[in-house]
């Protein structure tokens, strides 16, 4: 039961890839590197949080059909 509301109390992204630059910007270090080579995302915190906010399905949907 514990692996279950550790599994669901989960962030959505890691902390050991996300970063704070001195400039402030947010550095996310992606999984794998994409076809073009980019290995890391550089957004402003307004721009992440847009990304976030985009998955974040809306109340009350199914998310398996």
């Amino acid at each position: 039961m514990l692996r279950l509301i550790e599994y669901i109390a989960r962030g959505p992204l890691s902390n050991e890839r996300l970063e704070i630059t001195d400039d402030g910007k947010v550095k996310l270090k992606l999984k794998t590197a994409w076809r073009d080579g980019t290995s890391h995302l550089l957004l402003s915190p307004h721009e992440m949080l847009e990304k976030i906010a985009a998955i974040i399905p809306p109340p009350k949907s199914h998310l398996v059909r």
